[in-house]
């Protein structure tokens, strides 16, 4: 699919200015407060708009918070916020890599 990326639209003016003059799919990367509403978006032709980084920084302080908990001695079975089985299979594709491991073995 062909699509054309923006980093920088900050305003609803810049991004109704934008869409005015293109047909393609948009992409949107570091947009501002003012256009975080996804209908809004939509109707402009943005299909995806980047939120920043904060998931990945979430992940890292969770991990460091695992260590650091590991290292003063909680014991693993202790540990807090732990994902649940059902999450980890879901997140693993634990059915596809059953159904993968025996559609190769036999």
């Amino acid at each position: 699919m062909d699509a054309l990326f923006f980093l920088g639209v900050r305003t609803r003016a810049q991004l109704d200015a934008l869409s005015e003059g293109c047909k393609l799919p948009i992409v949107l990367g570091g947009v501002g407060a003012d256009l975080n509403e996804r209908d809004y978006l939509g109707t402009q032709g943005v299909r995806i708009s980047l939120q920043g980084h904060q998931p990945f920084m979430a992940a890292v302080a969770a991990v460091r918070e695992t260590m650091k908990a590991l290292r003063e001695g909680t014991p693993p079975a202790k540990l807090a916020n732990l994902a649940s089985a059902q999450l980890m299979q879901q997140v693993s594709r634990d059915a596809d890599y059953t159904r993968w491991s025996a559609e190769f073995l036999g």
